[in-house]
């Protein structure tokens, strides 16, 4: 039996909402936005960074977004000696759908 920590099920969500965000957008197609998302996830601890930021920071789950928090949570770990620390929010506001 495989069970799931919280922070493991919080990290699949995440995942899943970006890719559902971008399908609604059209701005990316849903495939490939699952496929970068699937080679964030290999790099471990840079994507347990993301994920904690944009929820600390409760930042919209966009690959635009996504894509700018590894970017942060890479320089900051290069910066730090390899430690993930704590990065600068993002600069890109929550969008919330009009009615």
């Amino acid at each position: 039996m495989c069970v799931k920590r919280v922070r493991d099920r919080k990290a699949d969500q995440l995942a899943d909402l970006a890719v559902l965000n971008e399908r609604l957008a059209g701005a990316k197609e849903p495939w490939a936005a699952r496929h970068r998302l699937e080679y964030l996830q290999q790099q471990r601890q840079q994507w347990e960074g993301v994920v904690e930021y944009l929820t600390r920071t409760d930042a919209a789950a966009t690959m635009a977004t996504i894509e700018e928090a590894s970017r942060k949570v890479l320089s900051s770990r290069k910066r730090g000696g390899g430690r993930a620390g704590r990065v600068a929010p993002v600069k890109t506001p929550v969008l919330t759908p009009s009615a």
